[in-house]
């Protein structure tokens, strides 16, 4: 054990919110899942925890949790005093029921410093309150697959087996923003946090020891906090511009919408090169690309010149990832020295250019100023381009600079979609 869990820690008896989410019966350690009593103590769980919403929005929530309405609906009599008996023999009592004024935004769902030897079982359970389970040592499974949460805070929390996060909901009912917490946590076998949603979450210092997966998950209001955080080869990540959010949105004192300063912004950029970082040391080029696009398109929102080069880096070759851009760039580029070079050859018959069209003589000399890093020019028109006059020389010389620009950037797109290294 490390020395965080040398702490003294208090049994799931000694813990309400347990007690209250196992009325039915618990699941057995070890075992295979037995949904015997699923049913009957997430009805308990969810009718306590819904009291303050109204019928249309215990509807909705239970049309996303994809369980039936009539679970979210206030407890009967007899449910009331099935809870009794579950709480007989404990420190806690009948005056210990969450009622209505007890299940708001800013109450606590406390399963802190607790030991579980059995799997904590959650999935499809409505979390109103702000849930804790600092420093607390989770030896079985873990599971809150398809909850909705307020917050969560796991602080120092030790999950020994599988950690099931699956379709899960942080900060999608009110209007917290650190909803979602999993601070120096150790995850020791799989974490999947896959298909859910997770606003302002930080991981800083978390250890995950087997593989973390988070595809097609959304990471609303910005990146994740990786701080300082353990991730194995096999983590995943969702590789779309859509499923990475924003950071805060500022608002001045009348309530006005306010732009994202410097700092802001390299805040979140920051964000962005710990991850990249991450997994370079993993081996990981694709996620690592994809970081490093997310961070340059932050940082060319900062104010200076490198961010304008940043934001034309991004704009001819989507910060090197495109191939159709560069190859459309060197197309235009063509297309621009064929009117230039065929309008000049086509005021006259200059020196040294033997063709009865004049464009086809363009388009020539426009291919071999494009591509004249590789020697094209000095192989065909070595005459014709000794007697250029100066302004179109001089534009000769910007297409070739243009073309060794373009053509690196599609072998750097190239490059980076083949995942060369």
């Amino acid at each position: 054990m490390t020395a965080k869990e040398n702490k003294p820690k208090r049994s799931p008896d000694e813990c309400l919110f347990y007690l209250l989410a196992t009325v039915y019966g618990e699941q057995d350690r070890h075992n295979s899942f037995d949904g015997t009593y699923e049913i009957k103590n997430r009805r308990i769980w969810n009718g306590l925890m819904a009291q303050n919403f109204s019928a249309l929005s215990r509807e909705n929530i239970a049309r996303k949790m994809n369980v039936e309405p009539s679970e979210m609906e206030p407890l009967n009599q007899d449910e009331l005093e099935r809870i009794e008996q579950r709480l007989d023999g404990t420190n806690f009592s009948k005056s210990d029921i969450p009622s209505k004024e007890d299940m708001h935004m800013f109450s606590t769902i406390d399963f802190s410093n607790t030991s579980f030897e059995k799997p904590l079982l959650l999935s499809k359970r409505l979390f109103p309150a702000s849930l804790s389970v600092a420093d607390s040592v989770l030896f079985d499974n873990f599971s809150v697959a398809e909850s909705i949460f307020l917050s969560a805070h796991f602080r120092r929390t030790s999950f020994k087996r599988h950690a099931y996060f699956r379709k899960t909901e942080f900060g999608t009912i009110g209007s917290i923003r650190n909803a979602c917490e999993f601070i120096d946590c150790d995850f020791y076998q799989h974490a999947d946090f896959s298909e859910g949603a997770l606003l302002n979450a930080d991981f800083s210092k978390t250890r995950f020891h087997t593989s973390a997966h988070f595809e097609n998950t959304i990471f609303a209001l910005g990146c994740p906090k990786f701080f300082e955080a353990e991730l194995p080869e096999n983590t995943l990540f969702p590789l779309k511009d859509g499923n990475w959010g924003l950071p805060f949105t500022r608002f001045d004192r009348r309530g006005d919408l306010e732009d994202f300063t410097d700092a802001d912004i390299t805040r979140e950029a920051v964000k962005y090169t710990v991850l990249r970082k991450r997994m370079d040391a993993i081996q990981r080029p694709v996620e690592s690309g994809f970081f490093l696009r997310k961070e340059l398109s932050l940082r060319s929102n900062l104010k200076g010149w490198d961010a304008l080069l940043i934001k034309l880096y991004g704009f001819v070759s989507s910060y090197g990832y495109s191939i159709q851009r560069p190859v459309i760039a060197l197309l235009l580029t063509i297309l621009l020295g064929v009117g230039v070079f065929g309008g000049y050859f086509a005021q006259g018959d200059p020196a040294n250019v033997r063709s009865e069209n004049p464009y086809q003589s363009g388009i020539g000399i426009s291919i071999s100023a494009t591509f004249s890093f590789l020697g094209l020019g000095r192989l065909f028109y070595i005459e014709t381009l000794q007697n250029l006059p100066s302004p179109i020389a001089f534009i000769y010389g910007i297409q070739t600079f243009s073309g060794f620009v373009f053509s690196f950037l599609l072998g750097l797109g190239v490059r980076n979609r083949l995942r060369l290294k």
